[in-house]
């Protein structure tokens, strides 16, 4: 139930926080939830459902909690019954899956005005008539450009996980395109990407990875950016 109401706790060793006095009173051999997760208390108590719940949603099962146990260690160790015991067992030893999808990102979008600048060659006469020279010369124009943050923070997905961020241009909110996708591989849940083409469809796509691989994508968020003469009229 609090794994429940509360995600962000399914991978908190949330017990640190609580008083002897408060762990005194769940069990007597609270001493050994001193740090602990929802699984292992889980599967101390040998709550099948609990358990099920819990690594549905990708609870470690590898997190070492007291004396360095993790849940396998202390299945039934506080209320004994051999079926449920069993199944958690089994559950437990399944093969680790990629974790879940993360949220649809969240996405905000700005216009800017970016001051771009590269190098020009242009030729110089000779007045001898000879060969002319070539020179070269920095130009830089002022363009509209486009800031797009995306934030997928997920309660039941480990903020350390590594995550992949796909995005490009597309004709249409079906995703046709014919560029390729610019991939970048992140250990965060928030990202702002500058330097978007104004007045332009783009599609974003974002997915977990754990040890075992990559999760399911996260549904594809797509966004309008603005065109540029809205920003180039604010400016003028």
């Amino acid at each position: 139930e609090l794994a429940f109401e509360q995600p962000g706790l399914l991978h908190d060793r949330f017990t640190d926080a609580m008083e002897d006095w408060e762990l005194e009173f769940e069990s007597p051999k609270w001493y050994q939830f001193r740090d602990a997760t929802c699984l292992f208390i889980a599967c101390a108590y040998a709550r099948r459902e609990a358990v099920e719940f819990l690594l549905e949603f990708g609870a470690d099962r590898d997190d070492k909690c007291y004396m360095s146990q993790r849940p396998i260690d202390v299945v039934g160790m506080c209320r004994e019954d051999d079926m449920d015991e069993s199944y958690i067992t089994t559950l437990l030893s399944r093969p680790k899956q990629p974790p879940r999808a993360p949220r649809e990102p969240k996405t905000t979008c700005k216009l800017c005005l970016e001051e771009l600048s590269h190098i020009e060659r242009y030729d110089v006469p000779d007045p001898d008539g000879g060969a002319p020279q070539q020179k070269t010369r920095r130009v830089s124009e002022t363009v509209a450009r486009a800031k797009v943050t995306l934030d997928w923070a997920t309660e039941w997905l480990k903020s350390t996980l590594e995550y992949e961020l796909k995005y490009r241009a597309v004709n249409d909110y079906d995703g046709r395109s014919d560029e390729k996708w610019k991939t970048e591989v992140l250990r965060c849940t928030a990202k702002a990407l500058a330097g978007l083409l104004p007045d332009t469809l783009y599609a974003f796509e974002v997915r977990a990875r754990n040890d075992v691989g990559f999760g399911d994508l996260a549904p594809r968020t797509f966004v309008q950016t603005p065109s540029a003469a809205s920003i180039l009229a604010k400016k003028s």
